[in-house]
């Protein structure tokens, strides 16, 4: 049975609220006295009947509210006043929530943390799908580039085997092939041109090999007469070992110094140490060395023959007795032994 409606005519809630009520009896609408229900309800649902028909009196235009114990207040039709239902208008409080707080990365990730120990949804990612080509070459979706998409020519380029030919070409770079060596490294096929050195200079590593000839080309121009009688040419005879010997053992072609001899010369050996270089000069202390009326004639030893040409070492003049000057153009890295020999020049 399911009440549909009650007459506005209330009567005590304990017994009938109404003298007839509405029910829906095997599926049709009538008219049942309250009497007769009475007989046949328990109490509680009698009270139910009555609570529901006091509420749909108070609704009839006589609304609830909260007095100021904070319990619902209801209109009573009986008393034509509203009465304290006896129900609070608040439920029980309850315990503090636990608060969730979102967190986005850079990336678009969402993450959660919460205050309460409790366990946190998973992490998901808010950003969409990614996008793609709506259509090219007849394919959709994430098109990516492939053969036959674009010639040569859409994107300005040239055929490899064109790029290929003017790389490998001799004559679009023949200054850089010029300059060259051959991949075997064989120098013998260089053709370097030079001009002979205006003076005498030592030769240094890492110079140009042009700058490297003109300065041999100087000292074998100066070193002609002597060495080569008035040859520099090295295939000629007078460029054997014995004429250079010939050379040296006679007195003719030293003729200027043998004249200023006046007595026997005397000849020892000192050493210039590494330890002894300051800023490019060095002196050999010896009481042998005298300042006035001898000459002297230095040179290096076989051994420190090499050193001494690649420091550009000098001799300078003896000005103080016991003092010998030395000065260079690069500092030695060993020791080089020099043979001295003192002559008296005659006045």
């Amino acid at each position: 049975m399911a009440v549909e409606n009650v007459n506005s005519k209330p009567i005590a809630a304990s017994a009938a609220i109404a003298d007839f009520i509405l029910a829906s009896i095997g599926g049709k609408v009538r008219r049942v006295p309250i009497s007769t229900l009475a007989e046949t309800l328990t109490d509680a649902e009698v009270e139910l009947i009555s609570a529901a028909a006091s509420a749909l009196v108070s609704a009839a235009g006589r609304a609830c509210y909260i007095g100021e114990n904070e319990n619902w207040y209801v209109w009573d039709g009986a008393q034509g006043a509203f009465v304290d239902s006896g129900y609070p208008s608040r439920g029980t409080q309850g315990n503090p929530g636990v608060i969730f707080t979102p967190h986005v990365t850079d990336a678009g990730i969402l993450s959660w943390t919460n205050d309460g120990g409790l366990p946190n949804p998973e992490p998901v990612s808010l950003l969409g799908p990614a996008g793609g080509v709506t259509s090219f070459n007849n394919r959709s979706g994430a098109v990516i580039p492939k053969n036959g998409d674009y010639t040569a020519a859409m994107v300005g380029a040239e055929k490899k085997d064109a790029v290929k030919n003017h790389n490998e070409s001799e004559a679009a770079h023949k200054a850089l092939f010029d300059a060259k060596l051959n991949t075997d490294g064989d120098g013998g096929t260089l053709k370097p041109t030079f001009t002979q050195s205006a003076t005498r200079t030592q030769l240094e590593s890492g110079l140009e090999m042009k700058v490297l000839l003109g300065r041999i080309m100087k000292w074998l121009a100066d070193l002609g007469t002597a060495a080569f009688k008035d040859s520099n040419n090295f295939e000629s005879k007078g460029a054997g070992s014995s004429a250079v010997t010939a050379h040296n053992t006679a007195a003719q072609a030293h003729a200027d110094l043998f004249a200023k001899k006046a007595g026997k010369g005397i000849a020892f050996t000192l050493t210039l140490s590494v330890a002894g270089w300051s800023n490019l000069a060095q002196t050999l202390e010896d009481a042998r060395f005298l300042d006035a009326e001898y000459a002297y004639i230095v040179t290096p030893t076989a051994d420190s023959l090499t050193a001494w040409g690649d420091a550009g070492i000098r001799v300078g003049d003896v000005t103080e007795n016991g003092k010998m000057p030395f000065t260079c153009t690069d500092t030695p890295a060993s020791a080089i032994t020099v043979n001295i020999y003192r002559a008296e020049v005659a006045q």
